[in-house]
C-alpha cells in the first residue's frame, strides 16, 4: 500500500485511514531453502511512502489487527521515505494483536523481522505474538520488532517474542531493537514494557 499519483489527472493521492484486520496471510515464501542471508523481499504487510510524497501524498491513520502472517521475511514493514522522515513521517500508526510467524518452525517461518519501522511516528504496537524466527545458514541479524531510522513516540508493549532460532554461524538475535543512524536520530517519548 502507497500514495499513488491518479491516472486520470495525474493528482497525488494519499493512502489515509487504513484498516488491515482478521486477515490470514501467507507469503509462500520459504526464505530460499532458509539460505537467504539478508533478502527482505517479501512482505506479509507492506506500506510504504515514495517519492508521490513530494507531490503532496502521505500516508497516516494505519490500523492492522488479528492477522495471522507467515512466509515472509518480514511479517509486517512501514517504511517512510528517506527524504523525509522527519519531515512528514507514516503517522498515527496501530500494529495489535496480529499473530506473526505461527505454525511449524522452518515451514511458516518469518525470516528476518516480525514487526519493521523505519520513518514513522506516533507509534502503538500491543499484544501481538511474534514468533518462528529463524534463519538459514548465512549470517543475519534476526528481530522481533526493529524500529530503525526516524522512529519516535513509539508505545511497544506486552508483546510477546519467542522461538527466534539462528542457524548461522555468525548474527545476532534481538527481540526489540530501537536502531538509530546518523542525521536522523530517533526521538524521545518512547515506551518499552511488559513484552517478553
Amino acid at each position: 500500500i502507497q500514495p499513488i499519483l491518479s491516472n486520470l489527472d495525474g493528482t497525488a493521492i494519499s493512502a489515509n485511514n487504513i484498516i488491515i484486520r482478521n486477515l490470514n496471510i501467507r507469503g509462500g515464501y520459504s526464505g530460499n531453502g532458509g539460505q537467504a542471508g539478508s533478502s527482505t523481499s517479501n512482505y506479509g504487510v507492506d506500506i510504504v511512502e515514495n517519492s508521490v510524497y513530494e507531490h503532496g501524498a502521505n500516508v497516516s491513520n494505519v490500523t492492522i489487527t488479528n492477522n495471522n502472517i507467515s512466509e515472509c521475511d518480514m511479517g509486517i514493514r512501514i517504511a517512510g521515505i528517506a527524504s523525509e522522515y522527519q519531515v512528514e513521517p507514516i503517522a498515527n500508526i496501530t500494529i495489535s494483536n496480529n499473530v506473526i510467524g505461527p505454525g511449524a518452525i522452518g515451514t511458516d517461518s518469518i525470516w528476518l523481522n516480525g514487526i519493521s519501522l523505519l520513518g514513522c511516528q506516533a507509534v502503538t504496537i500491543s499484544g501481538n505474538n511474534i514468533s518462528n524466527l529463524s534463519s538459514g545458514t548465512l549470517a543475519n541479524v534476526l528481530t522481533g520488532i526493529l524500529a530503525s531510522t526516524a522512529t519516535w513516540d513509539l508505545q511497544i508493549i506486552q508483546n510477546k517474542i519467542h522461538n527466534i532460532i539462528l542457524r548461522a554461524t555468525t548474527g545476532t538475535i534481538d527481540g526489540i531493537m530501537q536502531s538509530p543512524s546518523t542525521g536522523f536520530p530517533n526521538r524521545t517519548g518512547n515506551l518499552i514494557a511488559n513484552n517478553m
